[in-house]
Order: C-alpha cells, then sequence, then structure tokens
C-alpha cells in the first residue's frame, strides 16, 4: 500500500538531498536517487558477498562501456573526492560498489535538447575563487558553453555544453581534473546533414 508523505517530511527530505548533493558534488535529483538506495540498504541489511560482487562487476562493465580505458582511473578520481562520512555509509552498506553509485559519482554526462542548462548552477560560481567562460561556435555561430572555474576549496570544477547535452564534474583535484577534461575536450557536434 503506497503512503504519502507529510509536507514536514518532504521538506525533511530534500534537506537531506541538499546535504548529500553538496558534500558529494552531484545534482539534487542524483542524490535523491543514492540516498534512496542508502535508506533501502539499511532497511534491508548489508548485502551478501554474492551480491556485492555482482553489483562490483556490473558496476565495473557499465564504467567500461561508458568510459572505455578510461574507467578504472576515473573511478579512482571519484572515489578519492568523496568526503569520508559518506564513505563510511557507502562501505557499511556495500552501496560503494553498486551500479548506480559507481556511475553517478564519476563525471557526470547529460543527453538530450534539455538535458542540463547551460550555465552552470549558481552556487559553482559563488564558492569559486575564480572562473572562466567561453562560447564554443562554429561558422554559424555560437553552439554552447564551457565554464570552468577555481573552488575555494581548492578542487576544481567544469562544465560543457552544447544544445542541452554536456558534462559536469565538481570539487575536483588537479590530477582528477586533468582526466576529466581529457573526457570532456573530445567532445564534438555532428550536424544534421543538409538536403
Amino acid at each position: 500500500m503506497p503512503t504519502t508523505s507529510t509536507p514536514a517530511q518532504s521538506r525533511c527530505v530534500n534537506r537531506a538531498h541538499r546535504k548529500l548533493s553538496q558534500e558529494l558534488g552531484v545534482p539534487h535529483h542524483v542524490a535523491g536517487e543514492i540516498h534512496q538506495l542508502i535508506k533501502d540498504q539499511t532497511r534491508e541489511g548489508p548485502p551478501n558477498a554474492e551480491e556485492l560482487e555482482r553489483w562490483k562487476t556490473l558496476g565495473m562493465e557499465h564504467a567500461r562501456q561508458r568510459f572505455g580505458g578510461d574507467a578504472d582511473r576515473l573511478l579512482e578520481a571519484a572515489k578519492r573526492s568523496i568526503p569520508e562520512h559518506i564513505k563510511k555509509v557507502l562501505n557499511e552498506t556495500g552501496l560503494g560498489n553498486h551500479p548506480i553509485v559507481i556511475l553517478r559519482l564519476l563525471v557526470e554526462f547529460w543527453f538530450g535538447p534539455y538535458a542540463i542548462k547551460l550555465d552552470p548552477t549558481d552556487d559553482l560560481f559563488v564558492s569559486s575563487k575564480d572562473f572562466t567562460q567561453r562560447y564554443l561556435t562554429v561558422a554559424a555561430g555560437p553552439i554552447g558553453l564551457d565554464s570552468s572555474g577555481y573552488l575555494g576549496t581548492g578542487g576544481m570544477w567544469r562544465q560543457t555544453v552544447i544544445f542541452g547535452s554536456g558534462a559536469i564534474y565538481r570539487d575536483a583535484t588537479p590530477e582528477d581534473a586533468k582526466i576529466f577534461d581529457e573526457i570532456m575536450n573530445r567532445v564534438c557536434f555532428v550536424p544534421y546533414p543538409t538536403k
């Protein structure tokens, strides 16, 4: 039987998602997915060894399909950026090996004509010591925006968007940013053929 939440419960869940979103440097809806997995796994208890191995295998298969030979390096970089208290929860619940968590903590890719806004969220600009933006153009004019900056924490961020699709990383070390940039620098736009 489905349950409905009160407005106070909804606000509490939203605060938890917002906090997790800020700590992990992921969008609110991604934090919601991870938060729900944590709640479910806490209620159900830790997975058995067989389930953990299945998650790890599936997660790495998905990561390698999406990122090829860079998957292992990217995953190590993502793991280094997770706060210790979040790592503890992911380890205790076994969710550090869950395929959704593995993919969500790597560089985010957004596809579709309105999947990601052209400008990064205000919090990235506000928390930055320095940032730059440049238009991505073709002969006909601008097609996107490449934004990047240095956070007050010392981390780096970048968001590259072309026609509503793009990629973003947040709070990366300079070494990790170099890895992520290798992927984002390969962005290309293939126009529809003209008649």
